[in-house]
């Protein structure tokens, strides 16, 4: 069994003017026994620990985290060594052996790199070695950054072929609405469908979702490529929302199991099956971190498609980890997808996407249920401008929801003149012979089987 933990940068520092605002070293201690413990019990884990700015920050005497990207380059650089430190000694006062691990996007979207990463895994496996994984912030640039750790340990969980994904967070649960403010909040135990839950949170105009409008794995890829600064996120924080909007609004589609919630709400008690439609998941916070809920749920749709049970709980309660994998009811469970993608697959979901091809009905028939290429009789719009080999969202007409992601044969501009067309009129529009299939079967990630 493969084990991925995230977790944030506000669960490892204290808060400014306690301890210094340093390092929250007995919650790290405490992980490091968790993690111990998991594989002493036989799991191979990987843990992904954001920190690195923000701990390099405060030990520069820093009270907020810099705009330039080079200031956070060598924040990042001093941070880094700090926190490593850290895990590495508490890791061997309990048997074990840390390794870091420093990623790219381009380690991650170039499918060559992508597999030199799985064995090197896989080789740190062999030894008995517990990767600490971190995005490689001191080479990392803007336009080609991952951008929150949430997202790096989805891929990570992906790439390892991980059996479970556990996000750190500070709360207990995804909510119905911000439990901070409004007091009829319910947790939410299981989730069937992170893209839909996505989706349809950001369908209700009145839901704040992030601070953004972006699809399901988008969020991510786009934050630090904005021509405008990205806006500082907690890793841990919930969206501010009103309890009426989202109570109201449980009605249709993302199918979710909320619980009652109690003094313990992660312990067994009365729960009922109900379908929300708006969920609030995103936000901002503290400004160290660079993630929120809308991450984490981001996360999940990675993961899930690529076979993987994702729990969003609390990190103050690190020893829930190993009673989740044990089968207790632990957090904000996300179910795997039935039919997850191949290993062959998966690094495509790393790609950024450049753009958007929406298809009809039949279409979205096509490739989701009879797992069938994408052709261009069945394309209705085309956004963004992009070539061939590039990675596109495939989004259905009638909903708006984007559930698959594949490398286009076409550029933007050949499928504008081709969509709605069969392929025996390709060389009248493009005046060269093509292949039949805009996206073909075997380069297209589905994100929800259900």
């Amino acid at each position: 069994m493969r084990v991925v933990i995230k977790v944030g940068t506000s669960s490892l520092m204290l808060p400014e003017g306690l301890g210094g605002g340093g390092l929250r070293v007995a919650a790290i201690a405490k992980l490091c026994e968790v993690v111990a413990q998991l594989q002493r019990e036989g799991a191979q884990v990987v843990l992904v620990s954001s920190g690195a700015v923000g701990i390099g920050a405060r030990r520069c005497g820093l009270e907020t985290r810099p705009s330039e990207l080079a200031a956070r380059q060598a924040l990042a650089a001093v941070g880094q060594v700090h926190l490593m430190r850290f895990y590495d000694e508490l890791l061997s006062a309990v048997g074990g052996r840390a390794a870091q691990v420093l990623l790219t996007l381009e380690n991650l979207a170039k499918r060559s790199q992508w597999s030199s990463a799985r064995a090197t895994f896989d080789a740190l496996f062999a030894i008995g070695a517990v990767p600490i994984v971190n995005e490689n912030d001191t080479v990392a640039v803007e336009e080609l950054r991952v951008g929150d750790n949430d997202t790096l340990a989805a891929h990570v969980a992906s790439m390892v072929e991980a059996d479970w994904l556990f996000l750190l967070t500070d709360v207990d649960a995804i909510y119905t609405a911000d439990p901070r403010t409004c007091a009829d909040a319910k947790p939410i135990r299981t989730v069937t469908s992170a893209a839909q839950l996505h989706a349809h949170s950001r369908g209700n105009s009145s839901v704040q979702v992030g601070n953004d409008s972006k699809t399901p794995i988008e969020h991510a890829h786009t934050r630090e490529r904005n021509t405008h600064p990205s806006p500082q996120k907690n890793d841990d924080a919930l969206a501010g929302q009103t309890c009426s909007t989202s109570l109201r609004a449980a009605e249709a589609q993302a199918s979710v199991k909320v619980g009652h919630d109690d003094a313990n709400s992660d312990k067994e008690g009365n729960k009922d099956n109900v379908d929300i439609k708006a969920v609030g998941i995103g936000g901002s916070g503290s400004g160290w971190g660079t993630g929120g809920m809308e991450t984490k749920v981001t996360a999940a749709t990675i993961a899930t498609a690529a076979g993987v049970k994702v729990v969003v709980c609390n990190a103050r309660e690190p020893e829930r980890v190993a009673d989740a994998v044990r089968g207790a009811e632990v957090g904000t469970l996300f179910l795997a997808q039935p039919r997850p993608l191949r290993q062959s697959k998966r690094w495509i979901l790393s790609i950024p996407p450049a753009g958007t091809v929406v298809i009809d009905g039949g279409a979205v028939s096509a490739v989701r249920e009879k797992r069938k290429s994408l052709f261009a009789a069945g394309i209705v719009r085309i956004d963004g401008h992009f070539g061939s080999q590039q990675a596109v969202r495939i989004v259905g007409n009638e909903d708006g929801v984007e559930f698959a992601r594949g490398l286009t044969n076409f550029s933007s501009e050949d499928l504008q003149k081709v969509k709605g067309c069969a392929s025996v009129d390709f060389f009248e529009q493009l005046g060269y012979h093509a292949g039949s299939e805009v996206v073909h079967r075997d380069q297209l990630c589905l994100l929800d089987t259900q």
